[in-house]
């Protein structure tokens, strides 16, 4: 896959290699893209991105935007995973938890603000 790619080649890509953890409909905040039928892909507003800083785990960044930046959702995968963002109109400051357990599945845990600041 190239480094530039359409949101219609970035589905399909999805589609080849699916993951149970990716629901476009459910959490994508498309950012009003529609799909060839015109139709929204997601019907929440709003622009997502998932993103890993390099030399700084995840907690510590993830800790950071929790504390000084406005966001619709924030799922946290584990410090050495990826962080998935969000921002939306609403900016509802969702936060959940998808660590993996020892059955290799990622059980959602939705957390308060105060608890995810307390994780180590």
């Amino acid at each position: 896959m190239s480094d530039t790619v359409s949101s219609n080649e970035l589905l399909l890509q999805i589609k080849k290699h699916p993951s149970p953890g990716i629901a476009p409909q459910l959490d994508q905040h498309a950012g009003y893209e529609v799909n060839s039928k015109n139709n929204r892909i997601c019907k929440r507003d709003g622009f997502a991105c998932d993103f890993y800083a390099l030399n700084t785990d995840s907690l510590t960044v993830a800790k950071w935007i929790v504390t000084h930046q406005p966001f619709d959702r924030l799922y946290f995968y584990g410090k050495n995973r990826p962080i998935h963002i969000s921002i939306a109109p609403e900016n509802s400051f969702a936060i959940t938890l998808l660590e993996q357990a020892s059955t290799e599945r990622r059980i959602p845990k939705n957390i308060k603000k105060e608890q995810f600041l307390q994780k180590e």
